[in-house]
């Protein structure tokens, strides 16, 4: 306690300041300090409400780690290289200019507009395609009926005809044929029944409403266009990314205009 009280007297004596200005320093390195507002100063106001005592106890350690280490190698005199110096003025430019960048950026707004006029043209990039079926199928009301007909046709009875013979829905006077259906036409299991069979093979399937005999004849792929509101979550990225693009090209090329000497002679 003597030891922190010395040194609040001592920040008091050195800045001149009253009491309420002290700067809260939450951890120490030899002559390195760390400020709670340092601290907190990666963070937004709600990230930082979100912390526990102990998440914020550990960054200051992480803190001290790093300290005691860049010291060392002050200590070492490795910081005194051309080639870390170097590393050590391109990081500070680079946080610096993210800084910068990040403020600019914090202007954009994206409208509902912004996103349907994205969407509108551009909208031969947001299509979306999945499987439909040509079957033939033969509807049966009990299990007996359905072995008779799959042994039937295994003897050589053509399925069209069995369709014909057998078949208790419409489709059968047509020789079972359904016509092209997708996932949402079929029950579950007829689906995933179809989606598993090989061109022109057949196979039973059990549901609740009554068995039948399947065939998948023929596939094709239908392409439709996605809606608005399935793709705006993803035209948002896009249009953000765009609008950052521009605000970057356009600040950087104020910036050099601005900048009175610029050269390069590589």
């Amino acid at each position: 306690m003597k030891k922190w009280l010395g040194l609040i007297i001592s920040l008091i004596i050195l800045f001149g300041c009253n009491p309420d200005e002290i700067v809260d320093i939450v951890a120490q390195v030899n002559e390195d300090t760390l400020s709670l507002d340092e601290l907190k100063s990666p963070f937004s106001v709600e990230e930082w409400a979100l912390k526990s005592t102990k998440d914020k106890k550990e960054l200051a350690q992480d803190w001290i780690n790093l300290t005691v280490l860049a010291q060392a190698a002050d200590q070492r005199q490795i910081s005194e290289t051309s080639q870390l110096k170097f590393r050590i003025e391109n990081s500070s430019k680079t946080i610096k200019a993210n800084a910068l960048i990040a403020q600019e950026f914090s202007e954009i707004k994206v409208t509902e507009n912004d996103l349907f006029e994205y969407f509108k043209l551009h909208q031969n990039r947001y299509k979306t395609s999945y499987p439909e079926y040509k079957i033939q199928r033969i509807f049966t009301e009990d299990v007996e009926t359905t072995n008779l007909v799959l042994e039937e046709i295994k003897n050589g009875l053509k399925f069209t005809d069995a369709a014909k013979q057998y078949s208790k829905e419409a489709a059968g006077d047509n020789g079972g044929y359904i016509g092209f259906v997708g996932e949402k036409d079929l029950d579950p299991l007829m689906w995933k029944k179809i989606t598993e069979l090989k061109e022109w093979r057949y196979d039973r399937v059990n549901t609740a409403t009554g068995f039948y005999i399947v065939r998948h004849y023929q596939t094709k792929k239908v392409v439709v266009d996605k809606k608005f509101s399935e793709v705006k979550h993803e035209i948002r990225k896009e249009v953000l990314a765009e609008k950052r693009e521009s605000i970057y090209n356009k600040l950087v090329d104020k910036m050099r205009q601005q900048t009175e000497n610029i050269k390069i002679s590589i």
